[in-house]
């Protein structure tokens, strides 16, 4: 796809052109001015050029949202990657608005932007949308590697770097980049920081360095339980996922040579690798997300997605099933994706836990027994504080009514002797007239 050489192609990322929900038309207008500056910047006459201006973002689904492209920018989304391929070496400028440094610190994220971005593009950081350093703090590594920094103030502007080795998207970063031995892994159960999850799951840490997602499914598939089997099992995971490329998949690691180096040990596992873990041990695997309040992922995000509801209603994959009642009904917010296997089957799934995006541990229910056992212990500990505090009420009002009784006792007793008094003085006084 080219664009024509009076074109100029910009692209402008997390932001609309229009929309009744959270829009804000100052901020349309300041994109345009960095439109205006960036060409400006570089000899462009915008009276003299065609400026094809495009958005992409993902909408509110209101229907009055406007976007020329509504797809969310993630290395992990397969909308995004066709995006990339339809578009390779295709904008001039690239705009950052409004982007969260999340974005960016995946550095896949990164290297899409320099896919879709012709040679000597440039790319401007809109400051006036964005808390600047915290963004900057969090992202400039990452580009780094695939831009050269022109300028920083009044705004960011990088351009594209002539030779980027071979520019490969490297596999999604949701695995741990630390050392084992320098972080000190443990192997066994942990306590969750998400108090929900730890009621119904056992949070196991299976251990770092580049290879959790595969220890995790070493542990989870029950081939190892212990810490020194669990990594010779990660090692035969890995060899196997990686040389397991499905046609369907292709696209995700067409673009750059990432695939091949996810048989070296440390390269850090994706979600391509859970979906081809899936199909290959031919079981389910739910992901859940530390701090996920939105629940399952988009059909782009987690093909699984479109399954759910003949899930719930136990007509495939009904080992899933129960992961949509009590007691797991708590936590689902937290589930990010459904990796289903090619076939339907009632075989219990394998539940992961995402930490910050960059690390695995294992799943496992809790004996929903004693699960219930704490939720009744947690009642009767409610109940006997009610029943006492009903108790402690009555006695109250009890002694209350008591004194009350008494004291209208005593007033009349009081009345009684005072008239009694009274009735006698005057007969002693009729008696001595």
């Amino acid at each position: 796809m080219e664009a024509s050489n009076n074109t100029i192609n910009v692209l402008v990322l997390c932001q609309r052109y229009g929309g009744s929900s959270a829009f804000n038309i100052k901020q349309l207008k300041n994109i345009q001015k960095d439109i205006d500056y960036i060409m400006e910047l570089n000899g462009l006459d915008k009276d003299n050029e065609i400026v094809i201006t495009e958005f992409l973002t993902t909408g509110y689904n209101d229907p009055n949202d406007k976007m020329t492209f509504n797809i969310e920018f993630d290395s992990g989304n397969r909308k995004a990657i066709e995006f990339v391929l339809q578009h390779e070496s295709f904008y001039n400028f690239i705009v950052i608005g409004g982007c969260p440094y999340t974005m960016f610190n995946n550095n896949n994220n990164v290297k899409l932007l320099s896919h879709i971005l012709k040679k000597g593009g440039q790319i401007i950081v809109n400051p006036r949308e964005i808390i600047f350093d915290i963004w900057l703090e969090n992202t400039i590594e990452n580009f780094k590697t695939s831009f050269r920094i022109i300028q920083q103030e009044p705004v960011l502007i990088m351009t594209k770097k002539d030779k980027i080795k071979s520019v490969p998207i490297d596999p999604i970063v949701i695995d741990d980049e630390d050392d084992e031995e320098k972080v000190g892994f443990h192997f066994g159960v942990v306590e969750s920081d998400d108090k929900k999850i730890g009621r119904v799951f056992n949070e196991i840490e299976t251990g770092g360095g580049g290879s959790c997602l595969f220890t995790s499914l070493a542990y989870a598939l029950g081939l190892s339980n212990s810490s020194t089997d669990i990594k010779k099992e990660a090692k035969k995971i890995r060899q196997k996922i990686c040389k397991y490329n499905p046609p369907d998949l292709a696209p995700f690691v067409s673009i750059g040579e990432g695939e091949k180096s996810m048989c070296h040990m440390s390269t850090f596992g994706t979600v391509i690798e859970i979906e081809k873990a899936a199909r290959l041990y031919k079981r389910p695997i739910i992901v859940y997300k530390e701090g996920r309040k939105s629940g399952v992922a988009s059909n782009e995000l987690c093909p699984g997605a479109r399954h759910i509801k003949n899930i719930k209603e136990s007509k495939m994959f009904t080992g899933v099933t129960k992961y949509f009642s009590t007691p797991f009904k708590s936590v689902l917010p937290n589930m990010y994706c459904i990796f289903l296997p090619e076939k339907d089957t009632d075989i219990e799934p394998i539940v992961l836990y995402n930490i910050e995006d960059l690390h695995y541990r294992v799943l496992t229910p809790k004996d929903s027994k004693k699960t219930r056992k704490s939720r009744k212990s947690r009642k009767s500990r409610k109940s006997k504080k009610s029943r006492k505090s009903r108790k402690s009420r009555k006695s109250r009002k009890s002694r209350k009514s008591r004194k009350s009784r008494k004291s209208r006792k005593s007033r009349k007793s009081r009345k009684s002797r005072k008239s009694r008094k009274s009735r006698k003085s005057r007969k002693s006084l009729k008696k001595i007239k």
